[in-house]
């Protein structure tokens, strides 16, 4: 997870760009990097 929220953070750092897109197959899965990126 660490090495995801990694490249998320470093490429929102980018110009340009503002958000990704995620599969809906994914969103379960992801749910503790969104929580780490918000900060909860």
């Amino acid at each position: 997870m660490s090495e995801i929220v990694g490249k998320l953070v470093a490429t929102r750092e980018q110009p340009g760009i503002s958000y990704v897109v995620v599969f809906a197959t994914a969103i379960e899965e992801l749910r503790p990097v969104v929580a780490r990126l918000s900060g909860t």
